[in-house]
């Protein structure tokens, strides 16, 4: 089952049964009230046992999060398995979440972190801390080993944010600060592809396709920029997309390419 989620429409998901693939809303138990036309929360995780949602365009830093192990139920109450809602007491829209060993979530201006006195999320136990204040676009951001990967909300940085015990806190790094350059164009997506080079891809508005060797255990970091060709009549090749796909242990890059033959606009 996968997820989907949009702040203009109803959350989707996509099923895989009988050799075909079904998209439809999501059949929620008692979804929250704050959602509805075209309000619609803009980031989703799965993290500890339940799927969080967060953001909408009216309550854009609040998060609602399912009964523990029931992942579209949303039933609010006050045992320690029931659905929650909360807001974060920090004005920002909520950009994205990501649940590895903590739960991470990024907002327009700032990052946070969300755990609990206890070990476990609950209703009556939910402890929301910043820990940065760079800002974030509305990507969705890269687990990579014990970090999360995330683009600022210029799309001129790329971010690396992971737990040091020193600062007893998250704090994010910036990748690209030595090669500032190569993200002139702004990036707005991103992809990893493991193995076998450890590489992030990324894309660009003006449809470039960016490079990133990215070694954490070794200290790698080397930016590069790739050329797809040109089309027929001259037109250079626009990379709108890309995607890292697993098969057999080693990752494809999928690239969605947009370019105009001098009749029209292709796409491939």
């Amino acid at each position: 089952v996968l997820y989907l989620a949009h702040p203009l429409v109803e959350p989707q998901r996509v099923t895989f049964s009988a050799g075909a693939f079904v998209i439809e809303k999501v059949p929620f138990v008692a979804p929250p009230a704050d959602w509805g036309a075209e309000n619609y929360p803009a980031a989703l995780t799965f993290y500890d046992g339940r799927l969080w949602y967060g953001g909408t365009n009216t309550s854009p830093s609040k998060i609602w999060a399912s009964k523990s192990g029931i992942y579209e139920d949303f039933t609010v109450g006050a045992n320690a398995d029931d659905a929650l809602a909360y807001t974060v007491a920090k004005a920002g829209f909520i950009r994205w979440m990501k649940g590895i060993k903590s739960l991470l979530v990024g907002t327009d201006n700032s990052e946070f972190v969300i755990s609990s006195e206890g070990g476990v999320i609950t209703p009556s136990d939910i402890v929301i801390e910043p820990q940065s204040a760079y800002g974030s676009l509305a990507a969705t951001p890269l687990p990579i080993g014990n970090q999360v990967i995330y683009i600022s909300a210029d799309g001129r940085k790329l971010r690396a944010m992971g737990y040091r015990f020193e600062e007893s806190g998250w704090v994010s790094t910036d990748l690209t600060f030595a090669s500032e350059h190569i993200t002139l164009g702004r990036m707005y997506e991103m992809a990893w592809a493991q193995n076998p080079e450890n590489l992030i891809w990324g894309s660009d508005i003006n449809g470039n396709l960016i490079g990133c060797t990215y070694d954490l255990s070794n200290n790698i970091i080397g930016w590069h920029e790739h050329s797809i060709g040109d089309g027929v009549d001259g037109q250079r090749r626009r990379v709108n997309s890309v995607a890292a796909l697993r098969f057999l242990g080693t990752d494809s890059v999928w690239l969605g390419v947009r370019w105009n033959d001098g009749a029209q606009d292709n796409i491939s």
